[in-house]
């Protein structure tokens, strides 16, 4: 595949994350930021490609976007309470991660196609672009600054819910991405188990932008 292709198709994919996690944490855009940003996911992705021959490393490859989030989180945002060091780094992960498995699971499949492979495909750069314009109408539609949290972290029965909010999204990501490896390495079939997944955290994302979240 063209050098060329392989190179611009990182960069947008990489690169709609980047924004999301921007937009979601209220951080300006300059150069050292996203050369970082860029950076860490580079150094994650040389990590599991040089240990890709341990079994643990395949497996927690499937973790690369909350542990991305993060990280990111840790780096960009570090001087922050921990509370919100996870969830700044968890909820624009999910977020991108729902939009897109709702796509994958109940749109696709009406419009008769499959699972598109990520692998350079022009279609599944098309999807994504999609996604992250979804995610960011989402978020126009919340009109909730997220960088209020910093002064509602003081108030201990809000660290409280904060908390909760980080586990189940924690929780979130260790189930699907879980289910996905071992479908994928020992073919246990658990489609319908992760279509009700996404199905409650969808509900749950809606519970959470009309109550948690003043709108």
């Amino acid at each position: 595949m063209n050098i060329a292709w392989i190179l611009l198709y990182t960069l947008v994919i990489n690169g709609l994350e980047i924004v999301i996690f921007f937009k979601v944490d209220g951080i300006g855009l300059t150069f050292e930021r996203i050369f970082k940003s860029f950076l860490l996911k580079f150094l994650l992705g040389a990590i599991f490609a040089t240990f890709q021959f341990l079994a643990v490393s395949e497996y927690l490859s499937y973790f690369m976007e909350p542990l991305y989030g993060i990280g990111l989180s840790f780096l960009l945002l570090r001087g922050l309470p921990k509370k919100l060091l996870f969830f700044y780094g968890l909820f624009p992960m999910i977020l991108m991660n729902l939009f897109y498995r709702g796509g994958s699971y109940f749109v696709l499949p009406f419009l008769g196609q499959g699972i598109v492979d990520g692998d350079g495909n022009p279609v599944f750069l098309l999807i994504m672009i999609f996604v992250c314009s979804l995610v960011l109408v989402f978020l126009k539609w919340l009109n909730y600054d997220f960088t209020s949290l910093r002064k509602e972290i003081l108030d201990k029965g809000f660290q409280k819910s904060l908390t909760t909010i980080n586990w189940i999204m924690g929780i979130y990501f260790l189930v699907m991405e879980s289910l996905s490896y071992f479908e994928y390495a020992y073919d246990i079939q658990s489609k319908t188990v992760r279509h009700l997944i996404l199905v409650f955290y969808l509900l749950f994302l809606w519970g959470l932008s009309r109550n948690w979240i003043p709108i």
